[in-house]
């Protein structure tokens, strides 16, 4: 009896369900009270102004893209300088606009670089007083409450509350939360992470019985080349086009778009640029699209008129975005071989977890006082000839190398690479080096105190207290020996701290931008004793009270130019509560 009540209810239950889910799907406001509609449009928007027209995020393109494409909507990033003016930037590294090494936060506003050579950064006041009439889809770039502060006193000051959309990308929630207390009365458009929830919730079918905070949903255009650089890198080609066809059943759905637009969201596709994206766009129903381009609008015979300018305009003003590490710096170092400080040079090279996710790799080289120089790590890089023979410029053909010391337990893919090119100089590693590799002629054990202190004061190595570095798990790669150039006050470190001024999808969904721990630092990396969490702070602490360091040369995922005393003070205070967690956890074993 009990078994056929079973088999008669689950259908019933799925039935309704449906019906609930059907009803709740195309008519929300039953449920759920519709926002106040936006007091603008967004049909016509603009990308950074229209970046691939002009350069990004400047007072040309934007004048360009309202003036001209009578656009509706500007989308601009914001960050603050050293002198706390809040300037108009997409990222807070210069590599991205200049080939000047540095970044906005560590720099005066009277000493910024040109964008592209070309044109000012601009000032947000300066944008709110040549557009006071053109509405703002500002994106915080950094989740800085500071930064909040000063971009709010100017929305006030030139009465543009009504004209704002803002918000941050980031894996912030806390940030996105004080933009909430700021003043709720702002149009909000969503972090990454929740504007992935609600896709998620949309595939589960409960999206119509959640409630949705922010005003504006902001998705991307898929086609081709998003799908294989910022889903799947690496992406065989033969199975390109079904995952851009999954992906666009997936992130432009018409169903998705008309509930949100039904409880008075308004839907923003970012950036198609070709005429047949634009219908394409428009027919998935959405509010507007800010493309890099064209804005939509022109008639197909306009668009393909503006075809040979755009080429010429992208050839002017597009470059790829790379690391700063990637970038040649303005003293003529080479893409390869980068100057990060005075007598510091840096190289990166691709790094693939899995095959997919690219969190990169370095190796560092440090000259002394002597005129000889220390190689740091060893990486794939040294594959290419182009740095062989940079380093070989450097150095004589190795005669100059003072030694080559290798800091981190598990970067051994290219430490015979490195002994190879350069015989006769003197070799230190790792205990773990030691064993792997017993026919290589070691010099010695870099672990010793005595090898630690060999290159004392010019170049101070340090093992962090605490850590799992003499005998961690294979999958354990949180420790390595952190080594101080004093002369251009950079910290070289492998996988203990990460750093990346912006983080693409995927990784985005598991990082944040800026200055982070490596993810064993909760699962392995501490040593599992009580005290050992409080002796890593202590270690992290002694640094920066012994290292006058401002940049940090990390493996995974870049380098951080200046400020790096101040980041990582500030990682310290984020992840005190992680801290205190270990302690609790080992307390009990």
């Amino acid at each position: 009896m009990l078994e056929s009540a079973l088999y008669l209810a689950i259908p019933v239950i799925f039935v309704s369900f449906c019906v609930v889910y059907h009803i709740a799907l195309h008519h929300p406001t039953l449920t759920h009270k519709k926002k106040q509609p936006f007091g603008f449009s967004i049909a016509h928007s603009s990308h950074r102004g229209g970046a691939g027209e002009n350069p990004e995020n400047t007072l040309l393109a934007f004048r360009h893209s309202v003036e001209k494409a009578k656009t509706d909507l500007i989308e601009l990033d914001v960050l603050l300088t050293r002198d706390k003016r809040v300037v108009v930037v997409h990222d807070d590294e210069f590599s991205h606009i200049s080939d000047r090494l540095g970044s906005v936060s560590t720099t005066l506003y009277e000493d910024l670089p040109l964008v592209f050579d070309k044109e000012p950064i601009p000032l947000l006041s300066e944008v709110f007083e040549m557009f006071p009439n053109t509405a703002i889809n500002l994106d915080f770039k950094a989740p800085d409450p500071e930064l909040l502060d000063h971009v709010y006193d100017l929305i006030v000051r030139y009465n543009m509350r009504d004209k704002i959309i803002w918000g941050s990308g980031f894996n912030n929630e806390e940030f996105n939360k004080l933009i909430v207390r700021k003043d709720s009365t702002i149009k909000r458009f969503f972090s990454q992470p929740r504007a992935l929830r609600i896709y998620l919730l949309h595939v589960l079918c409960l999206l119509p019985f959640v409630h949705i905070e922010e005003d504006a949903f902001e998705a991307p255009y898929i086609h081709s080349t998003f799908v294989r650089e910022e889903i799947f890198p690496g992406i065989p080609p033969f199975f390109l086009p079904l995952a851009v066809w999954c992906m666009k059943r997936l992130f432009m759905s018409k169903s998705l778009f008309s509930h949100l637009r039904k409880r008075g969201l308004v839907v923003l596709l970012w950036t198609p640029n070709e005429w047949s994206e634009f219908e394409e766009a428009k027919q998935t129903g959405v509010d507007g699209v800010a493309p890099m381009h064209r804005t939509w609008g022109p008639k197909p015979e306009e668009f393909q008129k503006s075809q040979k300018s755009k080429a010429l305009s992208l050839a002017r003003t597009q470059r790829p975005r790379a690391s700063i590490a990637h970038q040649m710096a303005a003293n003529g170092s080479s893409p390869l071989l980068v100057s990060i400080g005075s007598n510091f040079w840096n190289v990166r090279c691709d790094y693939k977890v899995k095959a997919v996710f690219n969190v990169g790799t370095h190796m560092s080289v440090a000259r002394l006082s002597t005129g000889k120089f220390l190689i740091i790590d060893a990486a794939p890089a040294l594959n290419n000839p182009t740095l062989v023979k940079e380093l070989n410029e450097l150095t004589s053909n190795g005669e100059n190398i003072e030694a080559i010391i290798h800091t981190h337990p598990f970067h051994t893919g290219s430490i015979v690479t490195l002994s190879n090119l350069y015989p006769k100089a003197p070799v230190y590693g790792c205990p773990r080096h030691l064993k792997m590799f017993p026919d290589l002629k070691w010099t010695g054990d870099l672990s010793e105190p005595t090898n630690l202190a060999r290159w004392q004061p010019e170049v101070d190595l340090r093992i962090p207290t605490g850590t799992e570095f003499f005998a961690p798990a294979e999958n354990n790669h949180f420790s390595s020996i952190w080594a101080y150039h004093r002369e251009s006050t950079t910290i070289h470190v492998d996988d203990t701290l990460s750093y990346a001024s912006t983080v693409k999808f995927p990784l985005s969904i598991f990082l944040k931008p800026g200055l982070s721990f490596h993810p064993m630092l909760s699962r392995g990396g501490i040593q599992p004793r009580p005290e050992a969490p409080e002796e890593f702070k202590t270690f992290l602490q002694t640094v920066m009270q012994d290292w006058d360091f401002e940049n940090i040369a990390a493996a995974h995922m870049g380098v951080l130019i200046g400020n790096g005393k101040r980041e990582l003070g500030a990682l310290l205070e984020r992840t005190q509560r992680e801290f205190d967690k270990l302690t609790k956890k080992y307390s009990k074993k």
